[in-house]
């Protein structure tokens, strides 16, 4: 579970999530974002590199989650409109 981040910590995580979406690597995706966020940068070494992954891995996951649910609910309330002879719902 992430604590509570401030909006310039979520667009760098957005940014890095964007980056391995695209096949970056962790390492490089952190590097690349660091320059645009460089007070919200995560350093990374051996000893933290797995914990970053686990971050990211959380968050892409959490945002595929987000997505389904958004798609599911998309299609329960265009399932619900069911429309009269006039155009109007009933």
């Amino acid at each position: 579970m992430l604590e509570e981040r401030t909006p310039g910590e979520v667009a760098y995580d957005n940014e890095v999530v964007t980056g391995l979406r695209k096949g970056l690597s962790v390492e490089k995706g952190l590097r690349l974002v660091g320059d645009k966020y460089p007070d919200e940068g995560l350093r990374c070494d051996d000893e933290t590199i797995k914990d970053i992954k686990a971050r990211y891995d959380y968050l892409m996951n959490h945002e595929e989650i987000l997505e389904k649910l958004k798609r599911i609910e998309k299609v329960r309330d265009r399932d619900q409109f069911i429309p009269s002879k006039n155009g109007e719902e009933l």
